[in-house]
């Protein structure tokens, strides 16, 4: 048993802690919902599950409870939530209590948007993220034109042999960083693990390592996923001065490359590369202490781990995806999984 204390707030009333509006949730849905909107509720929650969108923690970012149990009331079953997501745009707005709300002024940038009956103010799908809600949507479609029970049921399959042939017929390179989990919940790992994939991301584009795409995965370790366009850079690199015209840039500019030349009437130079591969620069990032990793951008409980870290690409990356079945079928859904909602 979990026992959460909260404060007692009314409707629309300021929270003090996070959960405080729960008691006001529990007593809205069971003054609202009819027995039978209950077996449809739990019907939506596990068709969710089943497509891999329920659960609004920050792993997740999908349907809670909660918002599926509003969405049976606003369209009265299952069958109705569908039917009518089948045709939902992006953004999606729904207000239960008929409130009038300017969704773009009060919650921009959030796809779903279900005003929260005991608080007009908030939107109670704030964490449902755009790429779950763009599933939901086809799910629908794809369920009403053949309903099929394995809607229900999530299958987690790993890269098939051809699939993984796909993947390495792109012809980039994948890195990964893998490295301890920290000891600490789901929601605070998770955007944690965020934080510092778009850091390490950043620091890579930022010594001209093209990245495609970049992804965060947890099971028993963690591991940070880079697919790269470029991995081995030439020794030197080219840097764009000031235009000539420019006397005191100019000046700075040669005062600090001895060996600057013009291209037209702007000055270019040349200097040494630090890193020639994408390895080498995240290995050298990586060995920094705590303090410095910290002031660089990565969070405390990553960057205690992250230090001690190992780094995989080539062949070696495949041998990882081949072993671990669980990161396949997560690169299986994020590279073969069809979002194309029109």
């Amino acid at each position: 048993i979990d026992v959460v204390p909260c404060y007692r707030i009314d409707k629309n009333e300021a929270i003090k802690s996070a959960v405080d509006r729960s008691p006001l949730h529990l007593e809205y849905i069971i003054e609202n919902i009819s027995t039978t909107q209950r077996d449809e509720a739990r019907l939506l929650k596990q068709f969710c599950k089943g497509i891999g969108v329920y659960g609004s923690d920050t792993r997740h970012r999908g349907f809670s409870g909660y918002i599926c149990e509003l969405l049976v009331l606003q369209y009265k079953d299952l069958q109705g939530v569908l039917r009518s997501a089948r045709n939902w745009t992006i953004p999606k707005t729904i207000s239960l209590e008929s409130v009038t709300v300017d969704a773009k002024k009060h919650f921009p940038d959030q796809a779903l948007i279900v005003i929260d009956p005991v608080d007009s103010k908030r939107n109670a799908a704030a964490n449902v993220s755009a790429e779950n809600l763009v599933k939901f949507i086809l799910s629908a479609k794809r369920f009403l034109d053949k309903p099929d029970k394995s809607f229900f049921f999530k299958e987690s399959r790993p890269l098939s042999a051809n699939e993984l042939k796909m993947l390495a017929e792109r012809k980039t390179k994948f890195l990964v960083v893998s490295f301890k989990r920290p000891d600490v919940i789901d929601d605070v790992l998770y955007p944690q693990l965020r934080r510092s994939l778009s850091r390490l991301r950043a620091v890579l584009e930022e010594n001209d390592f093209s990245v495609v795409r970049s992804y965060e995965f947890s099971n028993g370790g963690s591991i940070l996923i880079f697919e790269l366009a470029s991995w081995h850079m030439p020794d030197i690199k080219k840097m764009i001065g000031p235009p000539i015209f420019s006397k005191k840039h100019s000046n700075e500019f040669l005062s600090k490359y001895n060996n600057a030349y013009l291209e037209e009437n702007t000055w270019v130079a040349e200097k040494k590369r630090g890193f020639l591969t994408p390895s080498d620069l995240l290995k050298d990032f990586i060995k920094k202490d705590i303090n410095k990793l910290k002031d660089s951008g990565i969070p405390e409980n990553i960057a205690k781990e992250i230090r001690n870290a190992k780094i995989f690409d080539g062949e070696n990356f495949w041998k990882i995806v081949k072993k671990n079945k669980e990161l396949s079928a997560f690169l299986r859904e994020k590279y073969f999984t069809n979002l194309n909602l029109y």
